[in-house]
C-alpha cells in the first residue's frame, strides 16, 4: 500500500485538477468517464439489489464520491429510483446532474447516518484513504453499504492517483477502519475490474 505526499492541501487539490485537464492518456479527458453504464447495472443487480431485497428494506439516499461529470449518480438514480447525489473535487456544482464540488474527505452534517450507499471508483484519489474511509462510515445508516470498484490502474501511487493498494489491501483497510463484512464481486467488460462491498459498519 502506498501513498503519495504532497507539501500541502493545495498541491493536492492542482493535482486533482491537472488530473481532470492533463490527463496524458486521454484525448478529451474533461467529457471522458471511467465509470460505463453497465457497471452500474451489474452493481445493482449483483450488490444493491440483493442486499437490500434480503433485509426487507427499501433504500432511500446515495452518494457517488470522484463522480466527474456526474453520469454515475444520475445512472445509480434512474437504476434504483431513489436520489443520489455526486460529488468531485475537480469539477464545478451542476445542480442538473446533481453533482456538487466536494472534497470527499469531508462530510455534510446531513449526511451523517443518512446514507443508503456509496459507491466510489476513486478511492485511489485520496491523500489519506483511512480518513476518507471513517468519514463515509459516518454517513452510512446501520444498513448501509459502501461499493468500491479496484482495477489494475488502482496499483500504484502517482501525483493524479495518490493511493496505490492490492484488492487484498483494500479488503484489510475496510475492516481495519470498522467494517464487519467485506466480499469481492469480479466483473469482467472492456476493462477486468472487481467490485468490493462492504457493510456491518461498526459505530
Amino acid at each position: 500500500m502506498k501513498v503519495h505526499s504532497y507539501k500541502d492541501y493545495e498541491e493536492y487539490k492542482q493535482a486533482q485538477l491537472n488530473g481532470i485537464y492533463k490527463h496524458p492518456t486521454v484525448k478529451d479527458n474533461v467529457n471522458y468517464e471511467w465509470v460505463q453504464r453497465e457497471d452500474i447495472d451489474f452493481i445493482h443487480a449483483n450488490i444493491i439489489k440483493p442486499h437490500f431485497d434480503n433485509l426487507g428494506i427499501t433504500p432511500e439516499f446515495g452518494i457517488c464520491h470522484g463522480a466527474k461529470l456526474g453520469k454515475e449518480n444520475t445512472w445509480f438514480q434512474e437504476k434504483t429510483g431513489i436520489s443520489f447525489v455526486g460529488t468531485d473535487i475537480s469539477i464545478e456544482t451542476n445542480p442538473k446532474m446533481n453533482l456538487i464540488n466536494w472534497d470527499f474527505h469531508n462530510i455534510k452534517e446531513e449526511w451523517k447516518d443518512s446514507v443508503d450507499i456509496i459507491y466510489s471508483n476513486s478511492l485511489d484519489h485520496s491523500y489519506d484513504p483511512s480518513h476518507a474511509l471513517k468519514q463515509w462510515i459516518n454517513c452510512l445508516n446501520k444498513t448501509g453499504i459502501l461499493v468500491l470498484e479496484h482495477t489494475d490502474c488502482h496499483l500504484e501511487s502517482t501525483p493524479t492517483d495518490p493511493f496505490g493498494a492490492t484488492e487484498q489491501e483494500y479488503i484489510s483497510l475496510l475492516k481495519e477502519v470498522g467494517f464487519s463484512t467485506v466480499l469481492l464481486k469480479p466483473f469482467s467488460s472492456n476493462r477486468k475490474k472487481t467490485f468490493i462491498y462492504a457493510t456491518g459498519v461498526k459505530k
